[in-house]
């Protein structure tokens, strides 16, 4: 797992931009300073590094790192953006079936460092515009530039009849600025149909995995007790079937107030640790500015146990009566709710509720 604090590893949906991941951690972090090493297209899913303050200086670095993809392509179809997003532009049936053999020949020819033209729809520019400009706009670019694409490995993974149509499922493992949509056509070339990218996930680069990248919605209980930026403190603990983690925001951290909240929050966990399941216990709290110009804090909890979810916030004049409200949100929540997962919380909300008193013996 890396240890970069400067970092962060995401596994980006299908169906958003890489911008969008972007923008919405600099949301839920309220960090301006962000970048990415590498675009993904929203058809694609899988590993982002993200640059976070220090760490944009070095996206240059991992955008020259190798890059693992495991991919599906159609046969049989063509688009004008070479994967699934375009416009259906030609149609052959493949009538016949195809051999495994056959299929892994055609791949073979792709290995080492060959010549293409990069895809009408890319952010390569021509004449100072990305030729996805010129593309969305019916305009023929001026020229269609040529770069080296390198293929290091590649391995026929499955292939299948699809309709009338012809799946193969590939993983490559390839340079930088490889197009996988390039490498799709390729195939179906050799083989002799149109072809198109289907389906498309990263899953490596260079040394980092996709294992120890996180979804957008945790992100912002990320990173072993370090900090992000000057504001944002990270807290994460994990047992064999729970985990915990917890965000301080724009609050000095100092070993007492640090070891108060964690040994609260720790304590919920362990007790839920006892109902079976995986559990997760995501943990928020946050000086914000008050309308009167007075000191508030803003408490946020969230429980997953066997996929459901129990969340509550609160706010109070001081951290300890934030976290007692949000305490008491939280039992609300749990209490009220419906289906079996109801009788198996209600005891861990009970003792939620004892273990969240601030008084002297509670410690």
């Amino acid at each position: 797992m890396h240890d970069e604090h400067d970092i962060i590893l995401i596994d980006k949906p299908k169906g958003i931009t890489s911008f969008d991941v972007i923008r919405q951690l600099r949301k839920k972090l309220q960090i301006r300073k962000m970048g990415h090493a590498g675009t993904l297209d929203p058809l694609a899913s899988g590993l982002m590094i993200i640059g976070v303050e220090s760490g944009t200086k070095k996206l240059d670095t991992y955008l020259q790192l190798p890059k693992v993809y495991y991919a599906e392509i159609l046969l049989g179809k063509k688009s004008d953006s070479g994967d699934l997003d375009g416009t259906i532009i030609e149609r052959t049936p493949v009538r016949e079936p195809l051999h495994d053999r056959d299929i892994e020949q055609a791949l073979d020819q792709l290995r080492g460092t060959h010549t293409y033209s990069v895809p009408v729809y890319s952010a390569i520019k021509v004449d100072g515009k990305p030729l996805y400009w010129y593309a969305r706009k019916g305009i023929t670019p001026p020229r269609i530039p040529v770069k080296e694409m390198t293929v290091t490995e590649v391995s026929l993974l499955d292939s299948y009849a699809s309709d009338a149509y012809w799946i193969i499922k590939v993983r490559f493992a390839v340079s930088r600025g490889t197009y996988i949509r390039v490498l799709a056509e390729a195939v179906g070339a050799a083989l002799g149909y149109p072809a198109l990218l289907a389906n498309l996930r990263r899953t490596q680069i260079g040394p980092y995995n996709i294992a120890h990248a996180q979804h957008i919605e945790e992100i912002w209980y990320t990173q072993d007790i370090t900090r992000i930026s000057n504001t944002h403190h990270m807290i994460h603990t994990q047992w064999e079937n729970l985990t915990i983690n917890i965000k301080a925001t724009d609050i000095e951290l100092t070993d007492p107030i640090r070891d108060y909240i964690e040994n609260k929050v720790t304590r919920l966990g362990k007790f839920l640790q006892s109902q079976g399941g995986d559990i997760f216990v995501y943990f928020e709290i946050a000086e914000t500015a008050h309308r009167n110009n007075e000191e508030t804090y803003r408490a946020d909890c969230k429980v997953v146990l066997r996929g459901k979810d129990f969340y509550a916030s609160a706010t109070g004049p001081d951290y300890m009566k934030a976290i007692d409200e949000v305490k008491e949100k939280l039992y609300h929540t749990i209490h009220q709710s419906k289906g079996k997962e109801a009788s198996l919380f209600l005891k861990g909300a009970r003792a939620l509720k004892k273990l969240f008193r601030f008084n002297n013996q509670d410690s």
